[in-house]
């Protein structure tokens, strides 16, 4: 099971989110590959106590290795070994198409129970690839405005990136959703989904099927990090009706993590709080996070997978 945990906005603790969802799984006696998917600024070795030199995603990138095996550390926590981002290299933050669908297709088949992809921010297109070839998508913010804001953003951005990858870059279809987003954009106004799937039903009635289709089984998972009051725990409730009404997809809740200074205690000290701190009250608010996703694994895994988005 891949799961890829990502969001608009640095900051929100993604890294926090995919070291410890890892750790997490990694407890359950699964064989775990923690990946930092960061092209242009890895640090994830670094959340598991790990310094200097290691191979890396660029050394794959750039076939200096063969394979995504040839380049798997030990974590220092059994059942989990990580595989670097690269750093530092333009070139190789902005790999090629053929590069990048390499890379995925080598994610897809790493000999592992569970795989966790830590995600760069923004929205560039090999962030919403990697995002997209996940059977669980999952995505972190804080309950700040403007990273709820950043995340709406990415979301859109990232379904409409898997709905052009499915028809192609160059059919009818994606060219009249371009058209539409667009024109939306510039007027200063947001474009329903439902309303463009219907404005094509006449015209394209088999493509508006697929893409009713495509958006209802698009399916993400939130974490809200560091929650500190109970007023902020209503915040997501504003994305979702947002996310429902205009893209008309599934954001899901899977969970709060209080702000607690053990978790920048953690960070500081490189050690996953699941480890450090495996009974204070945010390992257990972070473990009822990760039972929620271990749910979604369990009770839909044959059905995420197999409409997980292609590689891209």
């Amino acid at each position: 099971m891949i799961y890829a945990v990502g969001g608009g906005k640095g900051g929100v603790g993604k890294s926090f989110v995919s070291t410890n969802l890892a750790y997490a799984l990694s407890l359950r006696s699964r064989q775990v590959i923690c990946i930092d998917g960061d092209l242009g600024g890895a640090n994830l070795h670094a959340c598991f106590g790990l310094k200097g030199s290691h191979q890396h995603l660029g050394d794959f990138i750039a076939k200096r290795v063969s394979s995504l095996s040839d380049i798997l550390i030990d974590s220092g926590v059994e059942n989990l070994q990580l595989i670097c981002g690269a750093n530092g290299n333009l070139d190789l933050a902005n790999p090629r198409f053929r590069q990048k669908h390499k890379l995925i297709q080598a994610i897809q088949e790493l000999d592992a129970d569970d795989i966790v992809i830590d995600l760069g921010s923004g929205c560039n297109y090999d962030v919403l690839d990697l995002f997209n070839c996940a059977n669980i998508k999952i995505a972190v913010t804080s309950p700040e405005p403007t990273a709820l804001q950043n995340l709406y953003g990415f979301l859109k951005n990232a379904l409409f990136r898997m709905l052009l990858r499915d028809f192609g870059e160059k059919s009818p279809i994606s060219k009249l959703l371009h058209e539409r987003l667009n024109s939306a954009e510039k007027e200063g106004s947001t474009q329903r989904i439902d309303n463009v799937i219907e404005s094509l039903r006449e015209s394209y009635p088999e493509a508006s099927e697929r893409l009713e289709q495509l958006v209802s089984e698009y399916r993400v998972h939130l974490v809200v990090n560091s929650i500190e009051t109970e007023k902020q725990r209503k915040a997501p409730d504003v994305l979702q009706n947002v996310v429902g009404r205009f893209l008309s997809m599934s954001l899901k809740g899977a969970g709060f993590i209080p702000f607690d200074p053990l978790v920048r205690q953690s960070v500081s000290s490189m050690t996953p709080l699941l480890k450090m701190a495996p009974n204070s009250s945010v390992a257990e608010a972070f473990y009822a996070v990760e039972e929620r996703l271990w749910s979604t694994h369990t009770e839909d895994a044959s059905s995420l997978k197999e409409h997980s988005s292609p590689a891209a």
